[in-house]
């Protein structure tokens, strides 16, 4: 399917693009293309600010002061994803907590937001979208939980799920909802002893 080489520029590890040797076609456009040199670019201190094959122009990739990539710009919709824009928003301890999404030829807006505990532990996501050509106050969005996380001493799984977390003045009850959680099991090789 694929049989790719790696070239960087030299005596460096900085990526400057990949060659497929096996150009057969695969599932489409799912498949891996060769990429001109310099599809990606770098600032002074090595973050990566650039990827042709994403559409995403020298300095489309933005970082804050802590090494956290804050925004995406993409100067055209890609075969895949037709996302224009990306902002991500961290906490002070550098954990994410919200992203904004803007899509190329629609008003709608996406919002994701990550609800952590004091050790940065994510315990629930929630997403809200809204068609923006009207208003872009945040009021109006519809907030829905979107993931719980469940904990013991650890994590324990994911309770996906789409609920509405906000009724605003419609007074709508919530309703329960069961199944839709996934449990992560521990290998047995944690409980040998030793």
């Amino acid at each position: 399917m694929d049989s790719l080489t790696y070239h960087y520029l030299s005596n460096t590890n900085k990526l400057t693009y990949v060659s497929d040797q096996s150009q057969g076609w695969v599932n489409g456009n799912y498949k891996i293309k060769n990429q001109n040199n310099g599809n990606y670019d770098y600032d002074e201190i090595g973050n990566l600010i650039k990827d042709s094959t994403e559409n995403i122009s020298s300095g489309g990739i933005k970082w804050n002061v802590y090494g956290k990539i804050s925004e995406i710009n993409k100067n055209a919709s890609g075969v895949l994803t037709n996302v224009k824009k990306i902002n991500y928003y961290y906490d002070a301890g550098g954990n994410r907590i919200g992203k904004k999404v803007i899509k190329y030829g629609s008003a709608n807006v996406a919002y994701t937001w990550y609800v952590r505990d004091a050790q940065g532990n994510a315990l629930a996501t929630y997403t809200a979208n809204k068609d923006t050509t009207s208003t872009t106050s945040l009021g109006s969005f519809a907030l829905m939980i979107a993931e719980r996380n469940l904990y013991g001493s650890s994590r324990l799984g994911t309770q996906n799920r789409q609920d509405i977390a906000d009724q605003g003045s419609v007074g709508q009850p919530l309703y329960n909802t069961r199944g839709l959680k996934f449990f992560e099991m521990l290998s047995i090789r944690q409980y040998k002893r030793k």
